[in-house]
């Protein structure tokens, strides 16, 4: 750590341990103060920033997901997209892909009634665990499908277990082998060889 020591010839830098570049332990409790809130500063930006990176399909899937998780009445804190994890796009036919994302969700100190909420007006709350989320679905043309129905999986970090993630992976794989009746479908004929 870096403390300025002032000194009637200027400010002379050097190395110190932090009980040294304070006087008194009230001093040193506002430096830790401090030392907490540029890092929960920088978390709040680098989450905001993570999520104005995503690509708008990828926003849509996770602003549903955010959506549906914080209408859960046991959920009296609002939770918001924290982290990307892991995120696959596969193209599957005439415009149509199907997207597997998953991402944290973390409760944020802001209670569910607030409307106009974003990671830069509700910090993020650190004592909680994250909400691991997985957000599977279809989409045609860069816009999501609702039918099928999208399929969201969260559970809290501590009780995500190996099997639950391999059941959640098998699950969506059944969107993306989806028939959809009414859709477009490609006929071929190899002709009759003159017995029709």
């Amino acid at each position: 750590m870096f403390c300025s020591l002032w000194r009637p010839e200027g400010p002379q830098y050097s190395v110190l341990s932090p009980q040294s570049c304070c006087c008194n332990s009230a001093e040193r409790n506002m430096s830790r103060l401090l030392s907490v809130l540029l890092i929960t500063v920088g978390a709040l930006l680098a989450s905001a920033e993570e999520y104005d990176k995503l690509p708008d399909l990828y926003k849509e899937g996770v602003n549903l997901a955010v959506k549906q998780f914080n209408s859960q009445k046991k959920n009296k804190q609002l939770f918001l997209f924290f982290k990307s994890m892991d995120v696959s796009e596969t193209e599957l036919e005439f415009d149509v892909s199907y997207v597997y994302h998953n991402f944290l969700l973390k409760a944020t100190k802001c209670l569910q009634d607030k409307t106009d909420a974003s990671a830069n007006s509700c910090p993020f709350q650190n004592d909680r665990p994250v909400v691991d989320c997985v957000m599977c679905y279809r989409s045609y043309q860069g816009s999501i499908e609702y039918e099928p129905r999208p399929k969201l999986y969260c559970t809290r970090k501590p009780q995500l277990t190996e099997e639950m993630k391999a059941n959640r992976v098998q699950d969506c794989e059944t969107l993306k082998h989806h028939y959809s009746p009414g859709g477009i479908t490609l006929l071929s004929s190899t002709g009759c060889n003159g017995s029709c």
